[in-house]
């Protein structure tokens, strides 16, 4: 059972899929581009697909608290897991093939938007509207 409170937060992913398609071309497409993410273990390119890409996202995220529940909803077990699990976002987003992949994206175009659940009534969502220190582009909201 999947269980959600102040003390052990969700975190929802709400995919732009459209965004996630735009997002895969370009990694697609890239010629001289960094090393993939350890992390990226369904498809390589040429070969990602959207489905892959979220797939292996969520996989790789869920690693840091809890499980997840589908492609949408990871749930962390404490408070602690739940700021490894944004620290790692962060992580994610700054990954250098992930920038490169971005780059030609149109300005403030995010993959995802990302909220803070604090019990099992999916509108009382909050966004998370996480703060950028580094130059890195976001690929979450």
């Amino acid at each position: 059972m999947l269980r959600i409170s102040k003390e052990e937060p969700a975190l929802v992913i709400d995919w732009d899929v459209e965004a996630v398609g735009a997002l895969v071309a370009r990694a697609n497409a890239l010629v001289t581009a960094p090393a993939v993410p350890d992390w990226l273990t369904t498809a390589r390119p040429p070969n990602i697909t959207t489905t892959s890409l979220i797939g292996d996202l969520v996989r790789h995220l869920a690693q840091f608290g809890g499980g997840h529940c589908g492609r949408v909803v990871l749930a962390p077990n404490d408070m602690g897991q739940y700021t490894r699990l944004v620290l790692e976002l962060s992580a994610v987003e700054a990954h250098p093939f992930l920038q490169a992949a971005i780059a030609g994206a149109p300005t403030g175009q995010r993959i995802a938007t990302t909220y803070f659940m604090l019990d099992h009534q999916i509108n009382q969502s909050i966004p998370i509207g996480r703060r950028r220190s580094s130059p890195a582009r976001q690929l979450f909201a």
